[in-house]
């Protein structure tokens, strides 16, 4: 999955939002790797969106990547639901194109046309 980049995105992130644990990365490294706590998991609360990284051999590094990746997801995130509501609204400018929507009636043998909008005949 491609996520867009959130390029210094003023998200306000508060901290207090936000549950940040350290744990010992798995896979390959030896005893480095079974003896300090490198990787970090962040949980946005709120939203409960999670973001983890192990990759890097310092916590520090993989506190910056976890947090770009759940700053990504959030962006992501938002313009799902920006572009939702543009969505609902134009559907609910659009009619249906249901009978009862009609607009006009012509009514040829008897030559008359009638509009609905306005009642006039």
């Amino acid at each position: 999955m491609i996520l867009p980049e959130a390029q210094d995105v003023a998200l306000n992130i508060r901290p207090q939002d936000l549950k940040i644990e350290t744990y010992n990365s798995g896979g390959p490294g030896g005893q480095h790797a079974n003896k300090t706590a490198s990787a970090v998991r962040i949980t946005h609360l709120p939203t409960k969106l999670v973001a983890t990284s192990q990759d890097g051999r310092d916590q520090r590094v993989n506190r910056e990547r976890a947090l770009f990746v759940l700053k990504t997801r959030l962006l992501e995130r938002l313009q799902n639901e920006k572009e939702k509501a543009v969505g609902n609204l134009r559907s609910s400018m659009i009619g249906t194109a249901e009978r009862s929507e009609k607009v006009r009636t012509y009514n040829y043998p008897q030559n008359r046309v009638t509009d609905h909008r306005t009642g006039t005949s």
